[in-house]
């Protein structure tokens, strides 16, 4: 079956390309340096499988499976900007396969990474309001994060099966003429976590530094702890923080 290929843009000026390729060039070592942290991940739990160390063991901020979905969204968010390098290369835009592609990467990674900012009410709720959370609560966040990302792209095709993705002026993704979509696909997430995400990280800010009291903040007492875990937990908090 042939394969329709249109020619979206007269070419872009030296300019342009310059300014399309320093993004690309910050999206790949992005993308460089979140890989290069998943797997230093990976290594320390393939070790410890292997050692079988099911003894307890040291915690770190970096072990959330909400981190690891963060990191996982970043790297297929620049994955989709390096593919503005073929568009860089071409001078112009192709309204192809390749195009499509670069469309949905950008989509799914941009909402994993909005989404997974779930991880700032995690935070705020244990390491600063000091709620004792069920066992597995980030594992079950990161599984409704996901489900709601693939809701959300395939709603999307969904309602524009044919001609969803495709040129906006220097990559490609949800074309103009679908401005409603662009909207409710990630617009409206994007904003609305980034204001709650800074509200809530702003708070937790002031509380780590001691300035600010929230609720059963002030000590571990209450949940059983004692001043070294309660030390540990506002290590952790501050990981987060930064």
């Amino acid at each position: 079956m042939a394969t329709t290929v249109e020619k979206e843009s007269t070419g872009f000026t030296i300019g342009q390309q310059v300014s399309m390729f320093i993004t690309v060039e910050a999206s790949i070592f992005s993308g460089i340096a979140t890989l290069g942290l998943l797997s230093y991940k990976l290594f320390l739990f393939l070790r410890r499988s292997f050692r079988k160390q099911l003894e307890k063991r040291e915690e770190d901020a970096c072990d959330s499976s909400l981190f690891i979905s963060l990191m996982v969204g970043e790297v297929l968010r620049s994955i989709g900007a390096t593919m503005t390098l073929r568009w860089v290369l071409d001078g112009s835009i192709t309204h192809d396969t390749f195009c499509v592609a670069q469309g949905y990467i950008k989509l799914i990674g941009t909402n994993a990474i909005d989404f997974t900012y779930a991880i700032t009410v995690q935070t705020f709720c244990i390491l600063i309001l000091r709620w004792k959370a069920p066992k597995h609560l980030a594992k079950f966040f990161t599984m409704a994060v996901w489900t709601v990302v693939l809701l959300i792209t395939v709603i999307s095709f969904a309602v524009h099966r044919n001609d969803l993705m495709g040129p906006t002026n220097f990559w490609c993704w949800i074309p103009r003429k679908h401005r409603v979509t662009q909207i409710m696909a990630e617009y409206i997430w994007m904003w609305t976590i980034g204001v709650v995400t800074a509200i809530l990280y702003g708070l937790g800010y002031f509380v780590v530094r001691g300035k600010l009291t929230l609720g059963r903040n002030r000590t571990g007492d209450h949940l059983g702890m004692d001043a070294e875990d309660d030390q540990e937990l506002r290590q952790m908090a501050n990981q987060l923080l930064v």
